[in-house]
């Protein structure tokens, strides 16, 4: 008995918590959402850490990779 309302003590606390941190997750979220100031330092950061990295520090021209395929002659109908 007393391992049972143990079992679901502990199991009530968990739920607790997890509840708790979705709750401050999507209260952040929001916050950052229409933080403009906050996105371009999170971009400053990103180019920085490109360029420690050794990768090239501007993003892409293009975000699909699926993009630079649909030009090919391949992709058109052959009729």
């Amino acid at each position: 008995m007393i391992e049972m309302l143990a079992m679901t003590a502990m199991t009530a606390m968990t739920a607790s918590m997890l509840v708790v941190g979705w709750i401050i997750w999507k209260v952040i979220n929001r916050h950052e959402e229409g933080d403009t100031a906050l996105q371009s330092k999170l971009d400053a950061d990103d180019r920085r850490a490109a360029i420690g990295r050794g990768e090239s520090p501007d993003p892409p021209l293009s975000d699909s990779p699926s993009d630079s395929l649909s030009d090919s002659p391949s992709d058109s109908p052959s009729n």
